[in-house]
């Protein structure tokens, strides 16, 4: 996993990204936000993450 994917991991594990909560869950990695931690997850499951939270904040903005 490169640099890039390991961010998008990060973020979407320790962010939900455009939501009115800007942190719906504790990040664990106690560096701080631009560390990129060490996740084991692939690419695809990063990507398949990233678009659910998206999803979800989407449908949370609707609902309003």
């Amino acid at each position: 996993m490169d640099e890039s994917e390991n961010r998008v991991v990060h973020n979407a594990i320790c962010h939900v990204p455009n939501v009115d909560e800007p942190l719906v869950m504790e990040c664990d990695c106690l560096i701080g936000h631009d560390h990129l931690g060490s996740y084991s997850l692939s690419a695809d499951l990063a990507h398949s993450l990233t678009s659910f939270i998206r999803r979800t904040a989407a449908a949370r903005r609707r609902r309003g």
